[in-house]
């Protein structure tokens, strides 16, 4: 019989559902829900109307002998100190992106993580999706050459209401930065993933229509020790907003993503003659039409981890490297961080 885990989720908002739907997805694996922690009692009806679990404090989950689990949906500015206390309370952790907003609260939170001998893991789901796999595995397999050029480009859109309601947003305490540490950081993590870590960053940021403190429009260029130069251009204030894209282009071909689909997949044999390489196999035991598809991966990852000792999707060293490198961004435009 599958040994029960109780997870507890601390924080209400949009990104909450998801991890709510992924353990009731998992509920087969022994994944419950025990509580929902949120700031004030008066919520506590309308939380266990919506998750059907109780509401409790923070305090009070990181004191319930059920929870094993804590995954952190608070704004970013709070989750180094809240998983510090769950780890110090022995609770193994999952935060949502980004881990933090600084690099020394992330080394902290890994501290304690090993002090405590719990797990972190932070939530970049996109690593699960079968696309981005199959593409680590073609780049482990040199298929494309030596690594020449990437380009990442992030032309989202989000309008003034996505601010102004949640006050938070786009603020250097709270949110750690705009386009690039809120919505761009999932797939600057996928490029550090399947590129390396770069030995420079240089960057420049604006701030053009958005009511915020932070960037709305940045663009980043890094360089990897092997010389290969990637760029990253990142907005919230383009109308209508458009899909991202992703190019990888090395000395024997390249691949370009468009939203979560490959328009364009090629290599060049021995004497230089190109062919299209075989469609990427993108399926996936998950339903790739919900949005919480790469979250029931995560979860079924940690499950793995805390049941058998499987390696974390991404564990906290993992999760850093992104915010290292907007960390380092920030610094490059001579912006507050």
């Amino acid at each position: 019989m599958t040994a029960s885990i109780g997870f507890a989720i601390v924080g209400s908002g949009h990104v909450s559902r998801y991890h709510h739907a992924a353990i009731a997805a998992l509920s087969r694996r022994g994944a419950r829900l025990v509580a929902v922690a949120t700031r004030s009692a008066t919520n506590y009806t309308a939380i266990q109307s919506r998750f059907d679990a109780p509401g409790m404090s923070f305090s009070e989950i990181c004191d319930h002998p059920e929870v094993d689990v804590v995954a952190i949906c608070t704004p970013s500015g709070e989750h180094a100190a809240q998983a510090m206390a769950a780890a110090r309370a022995g609770k193994h952790l999952i935060v949502e992106k980004p881990m933090t907003t600084r690099l020394a609260t992330a080394d902290e939170m890994m501290a304690a993580c090993e002090a405590h001998r719990r797990l972190l893991a932070v939530a970049f789901q996109r690593r699960t999706q079968p696309l981005f796999r199959r593409l680590k595995t073609l780049l482990a397999e040199g298929r494309f050459g030596e690594p020449l050029m990437a380009n990442l480009v992030l032309p989202y859109q989000r309008d003034h209401a996505y601010y102004t309601d949640v006050p938070w947003r786009g603020t250097w305490a709270q949110d750690g930065g705009g386009v690039l540490m809120n919505q761009g950081i999932h797939l600057i993590d996928i490029l550090l993933w399947l590129w390396g870590d770069p030995v420079d960053v240089q960057a420049m940021a604006s701030t053009r229509l958005r009511p915020i403190e932070t960037e709305d429009t940045a663009a980043v260029l890094l360089r990897f020790s092997d010389g290969a130069l990637a760029t990253i251009t990142a907005t919230t204030a383009v109308s209508p907003g458009f899909s991202h894209r992703l190019e990888l282009f090395g000395t024997r071909g390249g691949v370009r993503i468009e939203g979560d689909v490959v328009v364009d997949c090629r290599l060049t044999d021995g004497d230089g003659m190109k062919y299209f390489y075989p469609p990427i196999d993108i399926r996936s035991p998950w339903n790739e039409g919900d949005k919480a598809a790469g979250h029931i991966a995560l979860y079924d990852n940690f499950i793995d981890a805390v049941s058998s000792g499987a390696p974390l999707v991404c564990d906290g060293r993992q999760g850093r490297r992104s915010l290292k490198i907007l960390c380092e961004a920030y610094a490059a435009a001579g912006r507050i961080h």
